[in-house]
This record gives structure tokens, sequence and C-alpha cells, in this order.
């Protein structure tokens, strides 16, 4: 989970799907009008609880100050590959000369490296991108090897044995604190009989679910921790009850890298055989974030619908 008010937009998310299972276009459970917003109603906000002809009712979903504690977590920091991209270009190897090969209509990917048998501590790397053909590829690996040309997709060095390998990447996550924080989800309505039927859909939908998905495609774990009425306000016609839950979940650092491209070995970083190296990876990681980002986005379409939390913090769709 990247950050805290990523748990307050889940819970809101997940206390509409409670009162409006249709999704937000029809009816609400109760038939009425209810407004599920992050942060405390606003001075309109209760004006219209007020008014018993606008038949509205809230929804907010709030960090509760001072409850939130760094939970106990391993006590190193190791890093784990939880995904992998896999490469999607083929070179075809003949002796002098190397063929870049797109075989498949997606976009491609991956990483290639290039060497000479005789001179394996030498190789000439070049990081796909998903603008390149296989023409353009073997133009820049022409640019890099001294004494190599292009034709189209074939690649020539001569008077050497050519060899190499194409490598994908794996994207690693490391927990970097793991982290308890409180919220507060509050029912606002004018009477108490809707108050009581909205609380208790939305502590039933919360009670079946141990873990909600955060909007970064992770999950954080959710405990139910306790309820307060709150009537302070009954003599405007507010009624409120608060529902008290815990959201656990980690703070994690996400890293992509190559796969491993040749033996281990000693370079200079100035050599020019790695001088596009950094430059294209880069490149390549930045896809990949986007890619990644993309599926996210994909995860949670698929559990929150097309919810989203608009310029004055209410969902909407």
């Amino acid at each position: 989970m990247a950050d805290f008010p990523e748990g307050d937009q889940a819970l809101a998310f997940m206390c509409a799907k409670a009162i409006y299972p249709q999704g937000l276009g029809n009816d609400s459970i109760t038939g009425r009008r209810t407004v599920i917003r992050r942060g405390w109603p606003s001075p309109n906000d209760r004006l219209l609880l007020q008014d018993k002809q606008k038949e509205v009712d809230f929804v907010s979903v709030t960090m509760d100050g001072g409850a939130d504690k760094v939970v106990s977590a391993p006590l190193y920091r190791s890093w784990e590959v939880t995904d992998r991209v896999y490469p999607n270009v083929i070179l075809n190897f003949t002796g002098e000369y190397v063929e870049v090969v797109f075989p498949f209509a997606e976009k491609p990917v991956g990483i290639i490296g290039i060497w000479a048998s005789e001179d394996r501590k030498k190789p000439y790397v070049y990081a796909v991108n998903a603008e390149d053909t296989a023409q353009s590829v073997v133009k820049v690996l022409a640019g890099l090897i001294p004494g190599s040309s292009a034709d189209g997709a074939m690649l020539y060095w001569p008077s050497h044995h050519l060899e190499g390998r194409v490598v994908g990447y794996g994207k690693s996550e490391c927990v970097e604190r793991r982290q308890r924080v409180r919220y507060r989800v509050s029912v606002w309505t004018n009477n108490t009989v809707t108050r009581d039927y909205l609380g208790n859909n939305i502590d039933v939908a919360m009670a079946d679910q141990d873990w909600i998905k955060t909007l970064d495609g992770r999950e954080a774990q959710l405990k139910f921790v306790g309820i307060e009425d709150v009537d302070n306000m009954q003599n405007q016609h507010i009624f409120r009850r608060d529902y008290l839950y815990d959201l656990i979940f980690d703070i994690v650092k996400i890293e992509w890298s190559a796969e491993v491209l040749w033996g281990a070995d000693v370079f200079n970083q100035s050599e020019d055989h790695l001088r596009l190296d950094e430059k294209y990876l880069n490149i390549s990681k930045n896809a990949l974030n986007i890619l990644h980002s993309i599926n996210v986005q994909k995860d949670v379409v698929d559990f929150y619908g097309r919810m989203k939390i608009n310029q004055f913090g209410i969902v909407v769709e």
C-alpha cells in the first residue's frame, strides 16, 4: 500500500458497494439518496441532513488520529521477486551473422546481449523499447559493435563467431514498514431507523471481509474495533453512528531489474559497449512501471467497478 489516503478511498468504495449493490446509478438499499465521502460532511451537507423533505443521508470515512501504530514485521528487509516480464524477441545466430526477429504481434520487450565467442567478457547490450522494430535494433547494435554492419534485421560482424541471448525483467518488492491505521466510518442521517439500517448493512459488509483491495493493487487486513453512537446533534435532527476499523498494511518499495544477461565480471561503466545500456534500460523500466500501473488499475476496476473520488471527496462513478 502506497500511502494512508488509499485506505480512506478503499473503505469509502466498500461502503458504496454495500449501500448501492446495483451501482451508484441505481437506488440505494434505503431508497433514499446516500452520499459517501472522504472527510467530514461540510456545513452545507449538514443543512441537507436537517431538511427531512430532502431525504439525504451521508457516510463519511476519515482517519482516526492518534491511533496509528507500527506493527511488528520481519527483522530483516529481504527482497522478493513478485512478477516477471518475459522477453518476446528472438535472436537467430549463424556464425558471423545474427538475425533479430519480432515474432509476436504485441509490443516487443527484452534486453539483448551479443558477444563474440572468443571474448565473452565484452557483451554489447541494448534494451528494446515498445517503439522499436527489428531493423532499428540492428542499427543500434551495429553502432555499438565496431566493425559490424546492419542489413535490415541482420547484423554482420566479420571474423567473429557471434553468441548472445535475450532476457526480461523482474519486479522485486521489499517491505519497508508494516503499519496499522485506524479509520472512522460515520453514518449521518436525520432519523434513527435509517441510521440503524445503513449502519448494520455497512457493518455486515465489512464483517464479511478480512482483507480488502487497496488502490495500489495490494491488499490490507481489515479488523473491526468498535461502534460509537454520537447524538450530541440530535437537537438539530442529526443522528450519527461511528464504526471503527483498523487497516493493517505494508509500506512496500518496488524495483524493476533486468535478469542476468551474461556471466559475472568487473566492468568499467565508461566502456563503449555499455554506453547505451543505462539510458535505454531506464526507458524500459519506465515503460514497465506504466504497464504495472495499468494492470493495477485493471485489478481495482474489477473489484470496485468504475468508482472514483471527485474533487469534493465524494464517491462517484
